[in-house]
């Protein structure tokens, strides 16, 4: 059974209200065209503030269930769409960078809290500004959770952005039979977007052959006044890790007819799963692992430098 999927990018700002707003019209939009489950940019009911430390914005974190995913649950329920809406949560003391999973009828049925938090070095003051996301986020308690959805007929996983980096993750995913992984993405850098976005989520789909959709922001990077913006480029990648569908740097809703069913084929056939090494890959689960490594010792030409 085939599943009409899509992404969603826009400017978010700072006021969580006209970020609804948006999302209505993004939601209506994609109701048009047929689509069943719909994705966001990472933070989608606020900026995304990371690249500065400012109080104000710690206050905008909401409560699962709370105003946002009320909202979108609504809009769910009136629209007949699946979505994965994510926001900055608040959950007691602590708060986390989330993707709420939300069914019509049901609103929220699951969530993932994003497990990797980025925190940069800054090797010499010409670098860019990086992210301390630490400052606003907590890392995630959910694990690499997933979402049954029954109705649609497909299990669906979450990366979001700076998750995507580590390969481990998104083999999680695919070890729990995910047909589909959403990466809500905040990534202006040039360098990633224009030359690893594409590669890095291409691959992704393919190693673990699933479906992949991106979702990267568009306008103002909050932190700077030079002009510097988020590009967008959001795109669905199928499981051969061909891209079937992408946007540029403006609005844009994309769309993509998926078949879980073919993915999982594929898997037979590739046999990727089946023909892992798992005695062999010890030094993953260790914090202590190259730690001693000698760089000088593993080159021919005895040069340290990497």
């Amino acid at each position: 059974m085939t599943v009409t999927i899509g992404v969603a990018q826009f400017v978010s700002t700072d006021t969580t209200h006209e970020n609804l707003l948006s999302i209505d019209r993004m939601v209506a939009r994609a109701a048009d065209q047929g689509v069943q489950l719909l994705g966001f940019h990472e933070i989608a009911n606020t900026s995304y503030p990371c690249f500065i430390q400012d109080p104000k914005y710690r206050e905008l974190a909401e409560p699962i269930p709370g105003p946002s995913t009320d909202h979108a649950s609504e809009l769910a329920t009136r629209h007949g769409v699946h979505m994965v809406l994510p926001l900055y949560e608040r959950q007691g003391d602590m708060r986390f960078n989330t993707a709420a999973f939300i069914e019509p009828g049901k609103g929220v049925v699951g969530k993932y809290q994003k497990s990797h938090i980025a925190r940069s070095r800054v090797h010499s003051p010409g670098d860019l500004k990086t992210a301390d996301e630490a400052y606003y986020c907590e890392p995630g308690q959910t694990g690499f959770s997933t979402w049954d959805n029954v109705q649609l007929g497909i299990r669906i996983g979450v990366q979001i952005c700076y998750d995507r980096h580590f390969f481990e993750g998104a083999r999680s995913l695919g070890l729990q039979g995910v047909d589909l992984v959403f990466v809500p993405t905040a990534s202006y850098r040039k360098f990633i977007i224009e030359t690893l976005w594409n590669a890095e989520l291409q691959a992704m789909a393919f190693q673990n052959t699933f479906f992949v959709a991106g979702i990267n922001k568009i306008g103002p990077v909050t932190g700077f006044t030079d002009g510097r913006r988020f590009p967008g480029r959001s795109l669905i990648v199928d499981f051969e890790g061909r891209v079937m569908s992408q946007a540029g740097d403006e609005e844009a809703l994309v769309v993509a007819d998926i078949d879980p069913a073919r993915a999982q084929d594929a898997r037979d056939v590739l046999r990727f799963y089946e023909l892992r090494r798992p005695e062999l890959y010890e030094q993953l689960t260790r914090m202590d692992a190259g730690a001693d490594f000698d760089r000088a010792a593993h080159r021919s030409d005895g040069d340290p430098r990497l």
